[in-house]
């Protein structure tokens, strides 16, 4: 529970660091790495993003996910980030059930 609104980071890198309920609004990070980091109730408002990487983390209940434009992150990141991106898109992820075609 720390807040780093409107830091400026360059060539950093958070290794292992719980950073539950962190507020990054309008941070601007470039070169930065996260590597297997708790990051569960973030938010990242209107940040900017150039060379952000993300490894290993838990992203759970991310905010202002459309400001991780310009991040990339492992492929098991990712997929952690589906369902919360098809929200943040107004798509309804939901089984089909086989009696409904």
């Amino acid at each position: 529970m720390s807040s780093w609104r409107f830091t400026r980071f360059q060539r950093v890198a958070f290794e292992k660091c719980k950073l539950v309920d962190t507020d990054w609004t309008s941070a601007q990070m470039k070169d930065v790495t996260f590597t297997d980091c708790d990051l569960s109730d973030a938010q990242f408002s209107q940040c900017s993003m150039e060379r952000v990487h993300f490894s290993g983390c838990t992203l759970d209940r991310l905010k202002g996910l459309p400001s991780l434009s310009g991040a990339s992150m492992d492929p098991t990141d990712a997929l952690s980030l589906t369902y919360q991106l098809a929200a943040a898109m107004g798509i309804s992820v939901r089984e089909m059930r086989a009696d409904s075609c």
